[in-house]
């Protein structure tokens, strides 16, 4: 039976300085350490009830968006992201001010798949 499919921390991670890597042409895109000065996008979820919350939501969407990934989460092939971003904010922030330990599990994985970790950075083939 199998165990599931392939995960982001499974197995040794990738060394893009091997030689394995240079012969399968492994290599990771290199983000500028700087922060990125474009629009962000618009807000996608809808807007929590409370205005306390809205407002920390905001400030840290508006955050996520200046960091270096957010040149790469602006490229046509990871539009996607842009909702599973609004969710890390979202969660985030209620994580913030009420911990939980499955919604800090459920952040975890999602600061994998966006880029937001050391180990998503390197899944999705960039470094900064």
């Amino acid at each position: 039976m199998p165990s599931g499919g392939k995960r982001v921390r499974s197995g040794p991670a990738k060394d893009p300085n091997s030689e394995k890597s240079r012969r399968l042409g492994y290599t990771l895109q290199s983000l500028p350490n700087t922060e990125c000065r474009m629009k962000p996008p618009e807000w996608p979820l809808e807007p929590a009830d409370d205005e306390h919350v809205r407002k920390l939501e905001a400030e840290k969407w508006k955050w996520l968006w200046k960091l270096p990934q957010a040149r790469a989460w602006h490229l046509p092939q990871f539009k996607w992201m842009i909702h599973e971003l609004a969710l890390y904010a979202r969660l985030s922030t209620a994580c913030e001010i009420a911990p939980a330990p499955t919604a800090l599990t459920v952040l975890l994985r999602i600061s994998d798949r966006v880029g937001m970790s050391a180990a998503g950075l390197q899944a999705l083939g960039w470094k900064i």
